[in-house]
């Protein structure tokens, strides 16, 4: 208990600890300086619900602060999303009530959105059915004529999207890889059928070589 005791003494004697207009503010020096914890709306209707914030030593300008962004009608609040930046105009992250989570943007439309690069050493992508299907001895492989007639037609390879469905809506990493790898498997197997193409045309040039030899 007096371990307790002793830090909530040092706090208060050195005027750490305060209340005003219903904000608790824990802080090195006074009202507004260090840490704040904020259970109030403004005077508007819309605005922070909830913040907890790291400040400056002045207290104007917010280090970081992790809160609520809603509206309110008649006292009754109604969170729209948490959020965590320097204050709700200028946001790092947000939470969205249905899980979603965004990073540079406030409507994150998946369970992880984000606006801008990503570095990271290893990026690992679970799916099923992979393209291996390719080398299955009922997959109708297309001709190469169906696929000239494709590519003249539609501007680019079958099964793959077009440069402005990417451009509207992105590629979807792994789905991507499997229809790259789609293209590489029916390619081998076009490799494969040439080369037996070539085999077949080299051993009758061959023999005619032979027959022309004898007359």
């Amino acid at each position: 208990m007096k371990r307790l005791i002793t830090p909530l003494l040092i706090l208060v004697m050195t005027g750490g600890v305060s209340a005003q207009d219903s904000n608790i503010l824990i802080s090195l020096g006074g009202p507004g300086y260090g840490i704040k914890i904020k259970n109030n709306f403004p005077g508007v209707t819309s605005g922070f619900a909830r913040a907890f914030t790291l400040s400056n030593e002045d207290g104007t300008n917010d280090f970081i602060a992790l809160g609520v962004y809603g509206s309110a009608e008649n006292g009754i609040s109604t969170p729209n999303y948490a959020y965590l930046g320097r204050a709700y105009n200028n946001t790092y992250m947000v939470f969205r009530p249905n899980g979603n989570i965004g990073i540079g943007t406030i409507n994150p439309t998946e369970k992880l959105s984000v606006k801008g690069k990503i570095r990271a050493q290893e990026v690992k992508v679970e799916m099923a059915n992979w393209a291996d299907f390719v080398f299955a001895n009922d997959y109708v492989l297309p001709t190469l004529q169906e696929t000239e007639s494709h590519i003249k037609e539609k501007g680019h390879l079958p099964g793959i999207p077009s440069a402005a469905e990417v451009e509207k809506n992105g590629i979807e990493l792994g789905d991507m890889n499997k229809k790259l790898l789609q293209k590489i498997e029916e390619l081998t197997l076009y490799l494969i059928e040439q080369k037996k193409e070539i085999q077949t045309l080299n051993s009758k040039v061959e023999n005619l070589q032979k027959n022309q030899k004898r007359y």
